[in-house]
């Protein structure tokens, strides 16, 4: 077992673990608050896995308005709660409209697919970072060996890069809402998205106690020394053991007997002085 700033430094990344997997999970199952898109005439809330519309300031106010160009496009775009993958169906069955200068079902689709890999990041980032913390805790309460600090490193910087680019390429997707028309309206990041970038900076701290605080330790050098003497060891009884083998007469390729017993005679044989035969 490991002592000093190595111990303590196990004891925050294993907090940091906890508390971050907890809170992925609760963002992802906020249905709302990760891209809104407001405009005139509806509002588009979207979450993890599913997309809320509702109407827009314009027509909250004045309800029996509509645009000549837009009068079709509203009568489709109602309020509604819809599965990301809804979501998409519906923008790709009203993308035939011709007044449409982006491809909204592009949108749809690239935001579902965002969706779908920002929940498999999590999970998986999830499913690393414990297993980093794991490797962690067997370096500094059980065995400190090399291979644990590093496999360590290794798996938590591999946890940010889930975490981070779920979140930026789901950032991404949601922000081209704004081509949706009418055209001149940007997307607003809400909460959840604040959030996650704010685990993202909090999963940098076991990451940065890994490489700066975790390093070789006396107990890691003694268990290392330990351990390579008996790999030592054990290498040296393989060798004996193979020219033993050889020597008694089982060669490189096994046969289990020598050549030399294949032309023994039983007459030529010589019993030891005292020995007589019948």
């Amino acid at each position: 077992m490991v002592s000093g700033l190595g111990k303590t430094g196990t004891y925050l990344a294993v907090f940091i673990t906890a508390l971050t997997s907890v809170l992925w999970v609760v963002l992802l199952m906020q249905p709302k608050g990760w891209a809104l898109r407001v405009s005139a005439y509806y509002t588009v809330d979207t979450g993890a896995w599913q997309v809320s519309i509702s109407r827009g300031a314009v027509l909250k106010v004045v309800p029996g308005i509509r645009g000549k160009r837009m009068g079709k496009f509203l009568s489709l775009f109602t309020p509604a709660v819809r599965s990301t993958e809804d979501f998409k169906e519906f923008l790709c069955g009203i993308s035939h409209m011709t007044f449409f200068v982006s491809d909204v079902c592009l949108i749809g689709s690239n935001l579902y697919i965002a969706s779908i890999v920002l929940i498999s990041c999590v999970f998986f980032g999830t499913f690393l970072n414990w297993c980093a913390c794991g490797m962690l805790a067997m370096w500094a309460f059980m065995k400190p060996r090399e291979s644990s600090r590093l496999w360590a490193r290794v798996l938590y910087f591999l946890t940010f890069a889930c975490y981070a680019g779920g979140l930026g390429q789901y950032a991404s997707a949601a922000n081209n809402l704004k081509e949706l028309p009418p055209s001149g309206d940007q997307v607003a990041f809400g909460r959840n998205v604040f959030g996650g970038i704010i685990l993202c900076i909090l999963q940098m701290i076991p990451l940065f106690i890994v490489f700066v605080f975790v390093g070789r330790t006396k107990e890691e050098a003694i268990h290392e020394h330990t351990s390579y003497k008996k790999k030592e060891a054990r290498e040296e009884t393989r060798l004996a053991n193979k020219k033993y083998m050889e020597e008694v007469g089982y060669g490189a390729a096994g046969s289990g007997y020598d050549a030399s017993y294949d032309g023994w005679n039983p007459e030529a044989f010589q019993a030891p002085a005292g020995i007589h035969s019948n």
